[in-house]
């Protein structure tokens, strides 16, 4: 029998259809979904985020990163995003990423998705976040 894992994993989710033209991470008109969990001594979590993803034009990229507020604090940036890049205009893409994040302080953390295109408008929908704390 292993140790006792950090309990708090926490989810949320958005179905809500929105869109944006902003080639900056924004806010969408419903903003997350978001969730709050308390980061471990550890300082470890691990996040995955999960939306469906389409760009009016072919070729162009969609984004979903998420940002961090609180007892942490970081914008959204690419290098932990789910990427997508359409192949045909209005091509949807489901899919999901999980990222290990470390090095976090220890105390209550907010994290919300953020989106954006390289162009034109893209639209997401049925957006989920889930943080698990790690021991």
């Amino acid at each position: 029998q292993g140790p006792t894992g950090v309990a708090g994993a926490t989810a949320a989710t958005v179905a809500t259809s929105e869109t944006t033209t902003s080639t900056a991470y924004t806010d969408l008109a419903t903003v997350g979904p978001t969730v709050t969990v308390n980061v471990p001594a550890s300082g470890a979590v691990l996040v995955t985020i999960t939306s469906n993803a389409a760009n009016s034009n072919a070729g162009k990229l969609v984004r979903v990163g998420f940002a961090m507020s609180g007892n942490n604090s970081a914008s959204a940036v690419d290098t932990r995003a789910l990427l997508w890049t359409s192949g045909g205009a209005t091509d949807p893409f489901q899919g999901s990423a999980t990222f290990y994040v470390s090095g976090l302080t220890a105390g209550s953390t907010t994290f919300t998705l953020k989106y954006k295109t390289s162009a034109n408008t893209a639209t997401f929908l049925n957006r989920s976040l889930i943080v698990i704390p790690l021991p």
